[in-house]
């Protein structure tokens, strides 16, 4: 915004509304009128001129999988152990904006992506858990909007929504290309003998017979790279999803759980070699994120580019791997499957040089749910075109830094697994969490207490009214994830 020109316009009209007291022979009730009605349209004008304008931008989205709220140098994290390397994402964060309290859409992998996707908090969704269940084929996603409004659309890596022959394949929903894993579990083996390539087999005969020719991750960056090379010069905008597997745990429960080619900067290093193993695996992907913003930036593209990179839920502790080791959480509570702040909270950070501000945020809370009204409104896409229920809304105001605060009227979430119905919502300063069907609903004022340690529900009983009615009416029973009971394999 700019300050001198709102205050310029704002102040003309107060001084019009002086006039009466020095020239007497003026009508005082019609000039005040008519100041009022100037003040209007200068106020009118202030907010137009605080509204950025922009071109449909490119959008891409890098999500990576299961990355912790402090596995980034950006954000902060007291670790005696040290600190994983991570210099390009820290440098995307030091030219554009950082959120502190952003939330995924969910605490594992495939509810997450399907929030992303619809738009849908987990009480609404259809997908609830890691079950094979297919994205239905009627879903309305933003890429299929963003694709029937001239996007290009393509996601590369991690689908997890469905297979080729069923409604949730990706082309079913608004993608013109996918390569990678189309099966979440088979995305586990990060030298797999064959990928998808929209709807045919990608072979990779190198890695049969054990051998671990192929990483995955690096043939996923590869593709990204084709893919921004060929829409350079197009005439159309595109969406690109790279949703990377990094750092997920992989097969095995040994130290082949964080399988990496090599182990870099940390071979030396005196900790475990599963954490050696896990640390080179997110300075692997920090490298990939600096060469696709360098071939961005080669290309005179990045300037109409808007970056993002997030996770798809908080830190695991998975493949011999420990959450505490790095204190990958940040001093949140919680890990992966945990509807404590260290299980949803995300970082994410946002990049779009003239547009969005270099700033840090600390203070807005909203979530994945709000990327599909904010990606089609960046993409000018009419709100009347949307679906009739989202959970989300438009962001971009926040995102261009014309609101320095936006704050979600409550975030939602539902999680059946290993038989127990696990709720929490987010509402301004409060965080609710109720661990099973049957436990008491604990109650945390979350920004003085972001470790959750204090439960205050005794003291706030008006809070926790408004919680409870959260809690009875965002739920919406789902016969594929059913709550009681529920199935131990959701999870």
């Amino acid at each position: 915004m700019d300050i001198y020109f709102s205050l310029l316009i704002l102040t003309i009209p107060f001084l019009c509304m002086l006039v009466p007291f020095f020239f007497k022979k003026v009508n005082r009730y019609k000039w005040f009128i008519g100041c009022i009605s100037l003040l209007l349209l200068f106020m009118l004008a202030a907010n137009f001129k605080t509204s950025k304008e922009y071109s449909r931008p490119n959008i891409i989205f890098i999500l990576a999988d299961d990355l912790g709220y402090g596995d980034l140098g950006v954000y902060p994290n007291e670790n005696p152990n040290g600190r994983i390397s991570t210099p390009s994402i820290d440098k995307l964060a030091s030219e554009g904006t950082q959120w502190y309290q952003l939330y995924a859409g969910h605490t594992i992998c495939a509810p997450s992506r399907a929030s992303l996707l619809l738009g849908l908090h987990s009480g609404h969704t259809p997908i609830r858990g890691n079950a094979k269940v297919p994205l239905p084929k009627e879903s309305v996603t933003f890429t299929k909007l963003l694709q029937s409004h001239g996007y290009k659309t393509a996601l590369i890596g991690k689908w997890g929504l469905g297979e080729v022959d069923d409604s949730g394949a990706p082309h079913h929903h608004g993608i013109d290309y996918f390569f990678g894993y189309l099966d979440q579990v088979a995305a586990h083996d990060y030298y797999p003998t064959s990928l998808y390539e929209n709807t045919k087999i990608f072979k990779l005969p190198q890695n049969e017979n054990n051998r671990k020719t192929t990483y995955s991750h690096d043939l996923f960056t590869a593709k990204a790279i084709d893919y921004i090379q060929a829409n350079a010069h197009s005439s159309k905008p595109f969406y690109l999803q790279l949703s990377y597997t990094i750092p997920h745990a992989g097969i095995k429960n040994s130290i082949d759980g964080m399988p990496v080619p090599d182990q870099g900067i940390y071979a030396d290093k005196n900790w475990p070699e599963v954490e050696k193993n896990f640390a080179a695996m997110v300075t692997r992907l920090d490298t990939d994120v600096g060469r696709i913003m360098d071939f961005l930036e080669a290309l005179d593209l990045d300037k109409n580019t808007l970056v993002i990179f997030s996770s798809d839920n908080g830190a695991h502790n998975e493949g011999g791997h420990s959450y505490q080791f790095f204190n990958s959480s940040g001093g949140l509570k919680g890990w992966k499957r945990s509807l404590h702040d260290g299980g949803i909270r995300t970082p994410f950070i946002a990049r779009w040089p003239g547009y969005v501000p270099v700033r840090v945020d600390t203070k807005s809370v909203w979530s994945f749910v709000d990327l599909f009204p904010t990606f089609t409104e960046l993409a000018g896409i009419s709100h009347t075109a949307l679906p009739p229920r989202l959970d989300g809304m438009s962001r971009v105001r926040n995102l261009l830094g014309i609101e320095k605060t936006e704050i979600a009227p409550f975030l939602y979430y539902e999680f059946c697994c290993r038989g127990d119905f696990r709720r929490a919502v987010r509402m301004g300063d409060w965080k609710a969490v109720q661990e099973n069907q049957n436990s008491k609903i604990l109650l945390y004022n979350i920004t003085a207490d972001p470790g959750e340690v204090n439960d205050v529900s005794e003291k706030n009983y008006i809070v926790m009214g408004r919680i409870k009615t959260i809690l009875s009416q965002e739920h919406v029973e789902n016969p594929d994830f059913p709550t009681n009971p529920c199935n131990p394999t959701y999870c």
